[in-house]
């Protein structure tokens, strides 16, 4: 009887030397092209992502439009946010006035601190009074100390 041919070893040991770009280009990992589980298009999808970071809107406290004697017709905003990072990290924001079709009609500045954001603008500004109140929306963004922002938070009046 004839004793049994040696195999050589260095194949395997070769993957096992040069892994991960080795093992991926000789094909050592196992995996098929079309393995679907090895198919990882969820990064390609930014719908999915959300922003572990981003501050958020909880909720919208007052949108208030009144006739002031000083002012004229005026909108008054409080809004209440959080942040991961903690909600006196919120610096600013911003509030657009869509109109009914959806067009911004006018964008204003938000300031914030302690988890609230203020802010008001005059019907003489932009044309935006009173008698807008229920057919415009309101879109506020948040943002935090580092440049995080919100997701839009619609308000419709």
């Amino acid at each position: 009887m004839k004793p049994a041919p040696v195999q050589s070893a260095a194949p395997a040991i070769f993957c096992l030397l040069l892994l991960p770009l080795a093992a991926i280009a000789s094909g050592c990992t196992g995996a098929k092209a079309d393995d679907p589980a090895e198919d990882d298009t969820s990064a390609l999808d930014d719908t999915a992502e959300v922003d572990e970071f981003a501050p958020s809107i909880t909720v919208v406290n007052t949108v208030d439009c009144a006739e002031y004697q000083s002012a004229g017709e005026a909108w008054d905003l409080v809004l209440a946010v959080d942040d991961p990072q903690g909600a006196d990290t919120v610096e600013e924001g911003t509030v657009a006035v869509l109109s009914e079709e959806g067009g911004e009609m006018a964008v204003y500045v938000l300031a914030c601190g302690g988890g609230t954001c203020v802010g008001s603008f005059r019907a003489e500004y932009d044309g935006i009074g009173c008698s807008l109140q229920g057919s415009v929306t309101l879109r506020f963004i948040v943002v935090d100390i580092n440049g995080n922002s919100s997701e839009p938070y619609d308000y419709p009046t």
